[in-house]
């Protein structure tokens, strides 16, 4: 499996003392929790070991490292094991805390981090991902929109204020018919069996729904009929 040659490759990175530690978290973090979903990168992370004689942190280590070792650099991405993998630092309060609190995990024998299920949820809404769902709304969002209108200090990007909503219950719901009831509980039962899975099997299948999406890419540019030009009005 090819995730499972990436963590192995950031591990010895670990080792070798590139990094200080690191979690797994975007979708392929969310996949330790839920059923699969198509995701074409991995994001991972990071808790970037200081430099002797500088306060500064950056990223050029693992590039070095890396492309020591054979891995492309293709734009913000780092080609491992075919995998684009985005290294990113814990910027704020919360993605610092899900880097300490990360779970561990094992990916067919390879040790691995995952942030909790809590933390991803409260990143997606602090990055305005959740919006769509309609649970819970993006409130550090709408705090920071009414500070700046009014001139005063925005504060922080992140409270506990967002992991208490995110363990808050979701009350009332809609109705239904018996037939979309059953349609509804039938997709239900399906993901709690893909859930329930184990995470290397998981993984697998993200590899495959992977393939498949970058497949349906190339098969869509390939069919695409050439644009023509439009041509030029005389007058």
């Amino acid at each position: 499996m090819q995730i499972e040659n990436v963590l192995a490759e950031i591990n010895r990175m670990q080792s070798d003392g590139v990094i200080a530690s690191y979690a797994i978290g975007g979708a392929v973090g969310a996949t330790f929790y839920l059923e699969p979903a198509a995701t074409l990168d991995i994001d991972i992370f990071v808790g970037f070991a200081t430099q002797p004689g500088s306060l500064l942190i950056s990223p050029q280590p693992i590039y070095d490292y890396l492309t020591g070792r054979g891995h492309a650099v293709r734009g913000e991405y780092i080609e491992i094991a075919s995998w684009p993998v985005q290294f990113l630092p814990p910027t704020g309060p919360l993605a610092e805390e899900a880097l300490a609190e990360a779970r561990p995990a094992d990916v067919d024998g390879e040790p691995t981090r995952v942030f909790s299920a809590e933390h991803l949820v409260a990143i997606a809404l602090e990055t305005g991902r959740g919006q769509g769902h309609g649970a819970h709304p993006p409130v550090p969002r709408r705090r920071r929109a009414r500070s700046r209108q009014t001139g005063g200090d925005p504060g922080p990007p992140w409270s506990r204020s967002t992991l208490g909503i995110v363990r808050e219950k979701v009350p009332g719901g809609c109705t239904v018919n018996d037939s979309m009831r059953r349609i509804i509980e039938g997709k239900r039962a399906e993901r709690e069996r893909l859930a329930a899975l184990p995470f290397a099997r998981k993984l697998e299948i993200l590899e495959q729904l992977r393939s498949r999406s970058v497949e349906l890419g190339r098969n869509s540019l390939r069919d695409a009929p050439a644009r023509r030009a439009e041509p030029t009005d005389p007058n």
